[in-house]
């Protein structure tokens, strides 16, 4: 065994030392991060043009916001009322059976509605809105004008997921 001997006065000594090496940092590190850093400041220069075209964007989204969410309240209301109807006893069982068969109905169109505006969004168009009915489907793209093989891609797809004829489908461009 080693035995190591040591005077007091060396472990106080250089626990001084140790405390004062490490005050000594901490005093450092606190006055130096306490500094105030200069500011940066930064400018963007937007031109008008490019104001003006990043407004142009928002109001096209919002057409096509707003065309949504009027089909969506419209819809709700719809539901609304079948659901009311559905529920009330008064009614008679055929008059439930239909108010239930139109909400299964406007619920069909809703999920196909939006699913129909992801496909013709995946053919590359910026936006799209799709307007269901019995006999029809109103498709509106977010474009200047459409070539006749656009219109068509956008016919096969709005024909392929719905029962509807291609001369069923109407396809509406709206810059």
């Amino acid at each position: 065994m080693i035995y190591y001997v040591c005077e007091p006065k060396k472990i106080i000594k250089t626990g001084l030392i140790l405390v004062l090496i490490l005050a000594g940092c901490w005093l450092f590190l606190k006055f130096y991060l306490m500094q105030e850093q200069p500011q940066v400041n930064v400018e963007v220069d937007v031109k008008q043009s490019e104001k003006t075209h990043l407004l142009n964007d928002v109001k096209k989204q919002e057409f096509f916001v707003d065309c949504r969410l009027t089909r969506d309240r419209i819809r709700s209301q719809q539901m609304e009322v079948l659901k009311e109807i559905a529920a009330n006893t008064a009614s008679s069982s055929e008059t439930r059976d239909q108010a239930q068969r139109g909400l299964m109905k406007l619920t069909e169109r809703s999920t196909l509605e939006a699913e129909l505006e992801k496909l013709v969004i995946a053919l590359g168009f910026k936006d799209a809105v799709v307007m269901l009915q019995d006999t029809a489907a109103n498709v509106i793209i977010q474009q200047n004008s459409l070539t006749d093989s656009e219109k068509d891609q956008i016919r096969d797809v709005v024909v392929r997921v719905t029962d509807l004829q291609a001369d069923d489908v109407f396809i509406t461009c709206k810059p």
